[in-house]
Parts: structure tokens; C-alpha cells; sequence
């Protein structure tokens, strides 16, 4: 007989991923509002490219692309958070900050526009304009630490190493002749947390970045209050509350949502 697909194991996963969310919403209701204002400074921060002038009264309307691919980005990204799926969201989220980079080192030198829509024509030039360090600039604050994540992202989410796959894999024996591999889907509870607080910091981080950046180039006052200390004091009794058992994620929290030493 032919099996119903309803008992599929892949249909089951997708239950899993519509249950994780409502889930989320009751677990994690005080930091939703939270991404909201997020996403809410990043739509601010594309209006204010859209109307703002340099002293040279140009505009610097390149940048809403990226910016656009940017707010996508976030708002993917923390759609995998809410889903209890930390690993993918990392790899999501990677675009966004790529995308601040660029925007740093077009403000640098308007030749890096060129380099970059040249890239299949010159890659060279664009390896050299735009990979590793060369990908962090003088206009972008803390440009050099958003490069860091970067490859921190690239060290522990976009390749198949050890450390990512023994992140979610485990053995459990039977009996002293057989045992089961399994693979996670989705994260413990701990560490979902410890990396959800770590990408909304983060975000801040970046998007205050991109703000002072802009103030830097603008004549007019973009007037858009950013303040990642505010998010970290409100939340410094969760966050010790979670170290305590789970002090690895110090590092997930200071690697990736670049929380400072001094705030633990």
C-alpha cells in the first residue's frame, strides 16, 4: 500500500518548522518588538540615502541597493532564528554584511563601483578590491570587526568542517552492537538563545555603523538614534542567566554579535 504522505518524514519537519514559530513568539515575545525597531531603523536609514546630500550636493542613492539587500537579508536571517535554526540564519545573514562592506568602500572611492560591477570581466581586480581585509574601508566605523564576523561566518557556517558538523550530529548506542546517528535540525534551546541575542546585537552594531557613516557624508541630520548599549543593559540579566549554563556562547556572543568584553 501505498504510503500517505502526510507521515512523511519531511512533512513532519515542515510541521516542526511552523510549530517552532509560534513557539518563538511565546518564548521570545520581548525580543520580537525588538527586530521590528531593528528593521524599522534599516527601512530609516534607506530614506535617508534616498533625500540626503553631500556637501558637493550629490546624492548617494547607489547605496539602497545594497541597503535593500541588506534589510532582506536581516529579515530572512531572523526568519530562520524564529524557526530554531541558528546555522542557517548565519549563512543568511552573511550577504547583509557584505553588503555594509561595500558600502564602505564605495564611499571610500567611487573607482570601487566600477570594480565591483566589473567583477566577471576583471577578477583580479576585484579579488584585490574586495577580499579579506582589502574588503574593509576608512569611511565604514568598526569596518575592520564587521570583517571579522565575516570570516567568522565562513570559518564555522559556510563550510562543512569539523566543528559544524559535530555541532549537530551525535551518536546514541542501542546496545553494544548498534548504535543511531542523528542530525539536528534545530537548535537547543541555550544555544538558539546565546545567537539570537548575538545577531540582534549585531545588527545594531551594523546598522549604527552605517548611520554614523552617512551623518559623515550628509549635510542634513539623519536623526536616527541607534544605541546598542541600551539593548545590551536591558538585556544583561538573560544574557548572564544564559552563560551560566551555557559559557560557550561568550564567544558566540563576542565573535559574532560583537558584544563588548566589558558587558558580561
Amino acid at each position: 500500500m501505498k504510503k500517505n504522505f502526510n507521515d512523511h518524514p519531511f512533512v513532519d519537519y515542515h510541521r516542526t518548522l511552523a510549530a517552532n514559530r509560534e513557539i518563538f513568539l511565546l518564548k521570545f515575545h520581548e525580543l520580537y518588538p525588538e527586530f521590528l525597531a531593528i528593521d524599522d531603523y534599516a527601512s530609516a536609514l534607506s530614506e535617508a540615502i534616498a533625500h540626503g546630500h553631500t556637501k558637493e550636493q550629490k546624492t548617494l542613492v547607489s547605496l539602497l541597493l545594497m541597503m535593500s539587500v541588506l534589510q532582506r537579508q536581516m529579515r530572512n536571517a531572523f526568519e530562520s532564528f524564529s524557526s530554531m535554526q541558528s546555522y542557517q540564519a548565519w549563512v543568511l545573514f552573511r550577504p547583509a554584511l557584505e553588503a555594509t562592506l561595500i558600502m564602505g568602500k564605495w564611499i571610500d572611492d567611487k573607482k570601487y563601483c566600477e570594480v565591483w560591477k566589473k567583477r566577471y570581466d576583471d577578477r583580479k581586480a576585484y579579488s584585490n578590491s574586495f577580499q579579506g581585509r582589502s574588503l574593509e574601508s576608512n569611511s565604514l566605523p568598526r569596518s575592520a570587526e564587521i570583517r571579522s564576523v565575516l570570516s567568522n561566518i565562513n570559518d564555522d557556517f559556510m563550510h562543512l568542517n569539523p566543528n559544524y558538523s559535530d555541532r549537530h550530529t551525535r551518536l546514541e548506542g542501542k546496545d553494544e552492537e548498534h548504535c543511531s546517528l542523528k542530525t539536528s535540525y534545530f537548535d537547543q534551546e541555550e544555544e538558539h538563545a546565546v545567537h539570537l541575542y548575538a545577531f540582534l546585537h549585531l545588527c545594531l552594531v551594523t546598522l549604527r555603523c552605517i548611520a554614523a557613516m552617512l551623518q559623515r557624508q550628509f549635510t542634513e541630520d539623519i536623526a536616527i538614534q541607534i544605541d546598542p548599549d541600551i539593548f545590551e543593559k536591558k538585556h544583561k540579566k538573560k544574557i548572564a542567566q544564559l552563560l551560566k549554563t551555557y559559557p560557550n556562547g561568550k564567544k558566540v556572543l563576542t565573535d559574532f554579535g560583537l558584544w563588548p568584553d566589558q558587558a558580561f
